[in-house]
């Protein structure tokens, strides 16, 4: 059902109104009944929320991601996005009494990429950076010149997070794997090497060091640092498999052995 339809069947409603779509916003009481049954609510609001996002009314979409998980708990992850938008509209609020608050703005710079923003993101970490930089700023600036190809570019503000934040696993990590993905195999290596397991505290970082190791077609390290990866969130036994990446060790027996382990 359509939510024009909606808005013709019931009247009083807040319209919010874009390019794309006319939102309703109704009172969830008199809301509910329209639809046959949760999976159909879920998913229009859902649906509507990520509309309303699109157009930056992130408060009106945080009321359908509300509804949503009201009638599938957290259904395709909306309790994720009702946290990125809270914390996105709050960070803006308290920016308004506090406009040169770094954390804020990293705070909200990183929501606006989690709504998919880019602009936006690189626009307050700009602002970030150039009010005090943050290991945080500086390696996301770093990944922006890497994107526009102005690699020196990336690697200085790359090392700049480094010094910043010795302990800031992704400023070395990322450059790294940036370095190996255009080719750059010798000084990747050189930065993947500088790596300990000691720095290495969530599985998501051990899975970006295998996927650059199996780039680079050392199929040990890469295997032992998937195997890490593995070991606490099988999720990433199910991405190596669609994952480029490892193309160059896919053949291999014991990577086979450790992603596809009910063959066995």
């Amino acid at each position: 059902m359509k939510a024009v339809g909606i808005a013709i069947v019931l009247g009083g409603y807040l319209l919010v109104s874009s390019s794309e779509a006319t939102i309703i916003y109704p009172q969830l009481k008199e809301y509910r009944p329209l639809f046959q049954n949760d999976e159909q609510r879920a998913e229009f609001a859902f649906s509507q929320g990520k509309k309303l996002d699109a157009n930056r009314q992130f408060e009106a979409g945080l009321f359908f991601y509300r509804e949503a998980c009201n009638a599938i708990s957290n259904y395709k992850d909306c309790q994720h996005e009702i946290d990125v938008s809270e914390t996105l509209l709050r960070s803006q609020k308290k920016l308004e009494t506090d406009p040169e608050n770094v954390s804020l703005l990293n705070r909200l710079a990183l929501s606006y990429k989690n709504k998919g923003h880019i602009q936006d993101f690189l626009t307050r970490v700009q602002q970030s950076y150039r009010i005090r930089p943050t290991a945080f700023s500086a390696r996301a600036l770093a990944v922006a010149y890497f994107d526009a190809e102005q690699v020196e570019k990336g690697l200085t503000l790359a090392e700049e997070a480094v010094q910043l934040d010795s302990d800031d696993f992704a400023a070395k990590e990322v450059p790294a794997a940036l370095l190996v993905g255009r080719g750059q195999i010798r000084r990747g290596k050189r930065m993947l090497h500088r790596f300990t397991e000691r720095q290495i505290q969530e599985n998501r970082e051990w899975y970006n060091v295998a996927c650059s190791y199996a780039a680079l077609g050392e199929e040990d390290k890469a295997l032992h640092y998937l195997r890490e990866a593995t070991l606490n969130n099988t999720v990433y036994r199910f991405r190596a498999r669609t994952d480029r990446s490892f193309d160059p060790i896919r053949t291999s027996r014991a990577f086979r052995l450790l992603v596809y382990p009910e063959e066995n």
